[in-house]
């Protein structure tokens, strides 16, 4: 067995173990998981796009620079680019629903 992969007993057949890889279970995860991720114990629990290690203020960083959404996932493969559109819809979202205003905008009197 690789050091990769953990045992499990499978409980459609009793006695059968199934080899299930790490890079299978966080192919899954990363499918299953929302846009926007935190964790503690990574990044120091920076919001990230899906489970990768790719913090939103890195994508933010980027798009301000004046990079699109296609160089960005180009300047770092392995990014998904479904996550990345929707770390940006999720953002938009909160901001329709008022969740950033009082954070982020400062009111005026025009």
């Amino acid at each position: 067995m690789s050091i990769n992969a953990h045992e499990q007993s499978s409980s459609e057949q009793p006695g059968v173990i199934v080899l299930d890889s790490r890079a299978a279970q966080l192919e899954r995860l990363d499918e299953e998981a929302p846009p926007i991720t935190t964790n503690p114990r990574r990044l120091s629990g920076a919001p990230v796009i899906g489970i990768q290690r790719m913090p939103v203020t890195t994508l933010l960083d980027y798009l301000i620079d004046g990079y699109s959404v296609d160089e960005f996932i180009k300047l770092f493969p392995g990014t998904d680019r479904d996550k990345v559109i929707g770390a940006l819809r999720k953002i938009r979202e909160a901001f329709d629903e008022g969740a950033l205003t009082d954070l982020l905008a400062e009111k005026v009197d025009y």
